[in-house]
C-alpha cells in the first residue's frame, strides 16, 4: 500500500518499528477496551478475527513499551494516517484542556485502509451490512474519519468502575453545545451510558446516537442518527444545519 510505501521511504531508522505501530492498530480497535495501548504492539488477529500470539514472548513493561514505540506512533499521527482521540478528564469546555494526553485511541483517517487490514472474511461482513465487524472498530472509525474531517475535535469518555461507571465513544463540541456520541454497530439498542450521561455531567447537553436505524428523538430526549449521517455531523450544529427539536419531533433549519 502507499502507507508501507512511505513508511519504507520515509521512515528512515525507526522504520520498523513504525510499521510495527502501523499494523497494531486494527487490532487495537477490535478490542473491547481501544484506548492504545504500547504493550499490545505485536498482537495481531487472524483470519478468523482470534489473536494471533506475537513471535517473542517477551512481554514489556508499558514505559519499556512507550521508549521504544512513542515516537514512532506519533510519525504516523504526523504523517497524517492516524487520528488521535483523547480520553477525558471531565467533559467540560474546551475540551483540550480537560483530555488526557497519554490516554487516547488511535483510528486511521482512511477508513478503507482500516478495511485493506483486516481479512478478507471480516471485509465480506462490513460489505454484506454487518457493521459490527470486529466490536465495532469500522463503525468507529468512520465517525472518526468524519468527525475530523468536519473540523471537530475527537475525545471519548471512560469511567472503568464506580457509580460514574460509562464508556461514552465520543464527546465533541457541536457549536454551543457539548454532545456525548455514541455508536451502535450491531442491533442491540441498549446503550446504558449515553443514558445516564447527561444526568452525571450537567455540561454535557445533547446525547446523539449513531445507529442502523431512522431519525428520531426518544422520551429521554435522545438524538438517533442513521450511521450515514455522520458524514454530515456539521448539520447538526443548531446555528449552522440542523437539528431536531424533541418536543415536537421534527426537524428545523
Amino acid at each position: 500500500s502507499s502507507a508501507r510505501d512511505d513508511i519504507g521511504k520515509y521512515g528512515g531508522a525507526d522504520r520498523v518499528r513504525i510499521e510495527a505501530c502501523f499494523d497494531s492498530v486494527p487490532y487495537q480497535l477490535s478490542q473491547s477496551n481501544k484506548k492504545f495501548m504500547y504493550t499490545r504492539i505485536g498482537r495481531k488477529l487472524d483470519e478468523e478475527g482470534e489473536e494471533v500470539q506475537p513471535e517473542s514472548s517477551e512481554s514489556k513493561k508499558s514505559r519499556e513499551a512507550f521508549r521504544e514505540y512513542g515516537d514512532s506512533l506519533t510519525w504516523i499521527k504526523r504523517a497524517a494516517y492516524g487520528n488521535y482521540c483523547h480520553a477525558l478528564n471531565v467533559p467540560e469546555s474546551p475540551l483540550e484542556h480537560s483530555c488526557r494526553p497519554d490516554h487516547f485511541k488511535v483510528y486511521f483517517s482512511d477508513t478503507g485502509l482500516l478495511l485493506s487490514m483486516y481479512s478478507a472474511k471480516a471485509r465480506r461482513g462490513v460489505f454484506n451490512g454487518d457493521s459490527s465487524v470486529q466490536k465495532g472498530a469500522v463503525a468507529e472509525n468512520v465517525v472518526a474519519e468524519c468527525l475530523v474531517k468536519a473540523g471537530y475535535g475527537l475525545f471519548y469518555l471512560s469511567r472503568l468502575s464506580g457509580p460514574e461507571m460509562m464508556e461514552i465513544d465520543f464527546v465533541t463540541e457541536i457549536g454551543d453545545d457539548i454532545a456525548a456520541i455514541e455508536v451502535k454497530s450491531g442491533k442491540s439498542r441498549r446503550a446504558p451510558s449515553i443514558g445516564k450521561v447527561g444526568d452525571v455531567f450537567k455540561s454535557v447537553t445533547r446525547r446523539i446516537m449513531l445507529e442502523d436505524g431512522n431519525v428520531s428523538v426518544d422520551d429521554r430526549g435522545i438524538e438517533h442518527y442513521p450511521l450515514f449521517a455522520a458524514a454530515f455531523i456539521d448539520e447538526l450544529d443548531p446555528f449552522d444545519g440542523m437539528k431536531i427539536k424533541a418536543e415536537h419531533g421534527t426537524q428545523s433549519r
